[in-house]
């Protein structure tokens, strides 16, 4: 709430190039093209486990990894967009 809110007000002092700003861009971009890939596997896994129990743990152990990969990729998307605010 705080960030959403903290976004809406802050005045921008352009103090980023807009070389930088574009490249931040692009990670914003490769980031969330990652996201998806990872949300992809997740739900490929979670029909393997229904389809092969016995492997369950596995595929359980899996989905860990990538939700994890995910939250961390949504994260650095948070810190890029503020760093973003001052272009």
């Amino acid at each position: 709430m705080f960030k959403e809110f903290f976004k809406r007000i802050y005045k921008s002092r352009k103090t980023i190039p807009k070389e930088k700003a574009d490249a931040l861009k692009n990670d914003i971009r490769i980031l969330k093209e990652l996201i998806d890939k990872r949300q992809k596997q997740i739900k490929k896994f979670e029909g393997l486990v229904i389809s092969d129990p016995e492997h369950e743990k596995k595929y359980l152990e899996r989905i860990t990894i990538h939700k994890g990969l995910v939250k961390e990729h949504l994260q650095k998307i948070e810190e890029i967009e503020m760093i973003l605010l001052d272009s």
